[in-house]
C-alpha cells in the first residue's frame, strides 16, 4: 500500500511550542498545488525575532479577516488524517500542529526531508533546508527558495524531497557527474 504523503511548513510567532503559537501552515502532496492558512493567533507575546523572518507585519498576518475558519481547520485536519506528515525540521511543525490538532490525526512516524536528503546524498548528518537545496540546486535540480514564509518553504521542501529521490535513482555515472558539478561550482566561488 502507497504512503500517502503530506509536506508541510508552519511559521510561529517563536521557538517555543509550549507558548507559542503557529501563524501559518502550508501544505501540499508530492505532486500537486500546495494550500496555506493564516492560524488565528495573537502576537503580543510573540518573540520580534521570528514575527521578523517570517514576515509577520509586513504580510499583514495580524489581520483577522486573513485568519483561516473553524472550518478551513477541520478541512485540513481532514487533509492530515493518516497521512504521513514530511517536512523540513518537521518535528518542530509536528510539536506545534499538537497544540491545534490534540488528537494528532497523522501516522505516528514522520519523514524528515532534510535526513532523507542527507542519506540520498551521502552525507553523514542532515542539513538545512536551505544549504540542501543550495547543493541540490548546484547539481541541476530545480528547487524553489525557501524565505521563511510557510508558502515558499512547503514547495521547497517537497523540491528537496523529489531530488533526493530522484537522485537516489539515478545510474552510478549520473549521480557522480552531478556531484562533480557541484564540487566545481564550489571550487569556482572558493576562489572568487
Amino acid at each position: 500500500m502507497a504512503e500517502r504523503i503530506v509536506i508541510i511548513d508552519t511559521e510561529t510567532t517563536g521557538l517555543d511550542d509550549r507558548t507559542q503559537q503557529v501563524t501559518e501552515i502550508a501544505w501540499c502532496g508530492v505532486t500537486g498545488p500546495s494550500d496555506r492558512l493564516v492560524v488565528p493567533h495573537f502576537s503580543h507575546e510573540a518573540e520580534q525575532a521570528a514575527l521578523d523572518i517570517s514576515g509577520h507585519h509586513a504580510r499583514q498576518l495580524w489581520d483577522p479577516s486573513t485568519w483561516a475558519s473553524r472550518e478551513d481547520m477541520l478541512s485540513l485536519r481532514g487533509v492530515l488524517a493518516g497521512a504521513t506528515i514530511g517536512g523540513a525540521n518537521v518535528g518542530f511543525d509536528l510539536r506545534f500542529l499538537s497544540n491545534i490538532f490534540h488528537d494528532r490525526p497523522w501516522h505516528h512516524r514522520p519523514l524528515d526531508i532534510e535526513a532523507y536528503a542527507a542519506g540520498a546524498l551521502g552525507w553523514e548528518v542532515g542539513h538545512s533546508l536551505s544549504d540542501t537545496a543550495s547543493r541540490l540546486r548546484d547539481m541541476g535540480f530545480t528547487i524553489h527558495e525557501s524565505d521563511h514564509t510557510a508558502q515558499h518553504d512547503v514547495l521547497c521542501a517537497r523540491d528537496v524531497y523529489i531530488a533526493a529521490r530522484l537522485f537516489s535513482m539515478e545510474s552510478p555515472v549520473r549521480r557522480v557527474r552531478r556531484v562533480f558539478v557541484a564540487e566545481q561550482l564550489d571550487r569556482e566561488r572558493a576562489t572568487k
